[in-house]
């Protein structure tokens, strides 16, 4: 990826949007904020491994916000330590939810744990009534289309905020 046409793609944009002059502090996030995005573009996807657990799973690219949600539901004192504080989230289709099963793969003791999910909202409560059906079905359309069913129906029409919980 080539940092300086990144940058003038974004020096274009900002312009767009009508930001005609920036002194050398917003100069430099622009320039900062290329090179964190050339930096992501380079580094290979890391999939958390089955049994890496919390540590090796929060360092991995298999999170999400549900997942991430979760984590902190069932290991407060780990995740919060990596996490700070994690906003309410719940699987709203079946991507999502499969970030959750990479979660509890990746941290075996969280399987036996998933109940405790049932309390903190109506979509996580159908999401544990549901859990082994959907998680053995994951790869169907006709789960897919269920979890979007499902999820989509719950009050908040499946959005992830506050209000859900």
């Amino acid at each position: 990826m080539d940092q300086m046409s990144l940058i003038q793609a974004i020096l274009k944009e900002l312009g767009d949007q009508g930001v005609l002059t920036m002194n050398a502090r917003q100069y430099n996030a622009v320039i900062r904020g290329a090179d964190t995005i050339c930096d992501e573009m380079d580094t290979a996807h890391a999939e958390a491994e089955e049994g890496c657990g919390l540590a090796g799973w929060l360092r991995s690219d298999s999170t999400g916000l549900s997942s991430e949600y979760m984590a902190y539901v069932l290991f407060p004192g780990e995740a919060k330590a990596k996490l700070g504080t994690a906003l309410y989230a719940h699987p709203i289709d079946a991507a999502d939810f499969a970030r959750c099963v990479r979660f509890v793969k990746a941290v075996p003791e969280a399987r036996s744990r998933i109940s405790e999910m049932a309390d903190k909202s109506q979509q996580w409560n159908t999401v544990c009534k549901y859990w082994d059906k959907w998680e053995a079905g994951l790869d169907t359309q006709d789960v897919a289309k269920e979890i979007q069913t499902l999820m989509g129906f719950l009050p908040c029409g499946g959005q992830n905020d506050r209000s859900c919980s």
